[in-house]
């Protein structure tokens, strides 16, 4: 997909490789090959498998195989594997080669990786905007992650999607949440997420990095999806598939499986 379509968190994850490049270009020419290692090693655990890879496996899993949602996550994943195979070549040798190797031999560059061109920065892939708003985001899914840990302990929730939020923002956050509103409950990875205006009764968790959130954990409303695993008053709706919620029965006529039984 032209990159200009994808969605906003893949567009985050590509300006956040273009970061990447930089450093590990910036350490190649120092011979400072440990600081290679740490860029690479804590975007891969960090950036990637802490936050970027945990959040798309829901719209990978269940969306439909052309869905755009579907196909810019590919699209995004497929530059990021593209670039940090070459980033790791000169010093990861062998295990770059052997990823290299199972690449669709019609996408390589080269018989090699060592032959492919080195990774630049694209600067049609940063955006300083974007990332701002997103470390924002980010902090918002830190603070809600702390009070699904308490509402855990405290036997609320077994598991996140077991749990509805809500969420009582400060001022300072009103212009930024409603153009992430629909997308929150996939970013916080939960079942519903509800931005109210009024605090609720009993008592929620008070945010340490920002001040003035207020979050409220309780059980999810409606029925678990068998396909998803999120709850939804939605389940139950389609009689000929009463285990699942309706995005889940979408994404399955759109691949033709919806009248099987």
């Amino acid at each position: 997909m032209p990159v200009p379509e994808l969605e906003e968190l893949d567009r985050w994850a590509l300006h956040q490789l273009q970061k990447v490049i930089t450093r590990v270009r910036r350490a190649f020419e120092r011979y400072d090959f440990h600081v290679v290692y740490h860029t690479l090693y804590q975007f891969c655990t960090n950036e990637l498998s802490a936050f970027y890879l945990d959040v798309l496996k829901d719209r990978l899993y269940t969306s439909a195989p052309q869905a755009p949602a579907r196909r810019s996550a590919q699209t995004a994943l497929w530059r990021l594997l593209q670039g940090l195979v070459r980033l790791m070549a000169p010093v990861l040798s062998f295990t770059a080669e052997e990823i290299w190797s199972h690449l669709p031999e019609r996408e390589r560059e080269g018989e090699s990786v060592h032959l492919a061109q080195f990774p630049e920065v694209d600067p049609a892939l940063l955006d300083d905007a974007l990332e701002q708003r997103w470390e924002n985001l980010l902090l918002l899914r830190g603070e809600v992650t702390r009070a699904l840990e308490r509402a855990r302990r405290a036997q609320v929730i077994g598991h996140p999607l077991d749990a509805e939020v809500r969420l009582l923002f400060p001022e300072s956050w009103k212009t930024l949440i409603p153009a992430y509103r629909a997308m929150l409950p996939t970013l916080l990875i939960v079942s519903q997420v509800t931005v109210i205006n009024q605090p609720e009764t009993g008592e929620g968790y008070t945010g340490e990095t920002i001040p003035g959130l207020t979050v409220w954990v309780a059980k999810a409303q409606g029925k678990k999806c068998e396909r998803c695993w999120n709850f939804s008053p939605e389940v139950g709706n389609v009689p000929d598939h009463p285990t699942l919620c309706q995005r889940c029965f979408q994404a399955l006529e759109e691949i033709g499986f919806s009248h099987d039984r």
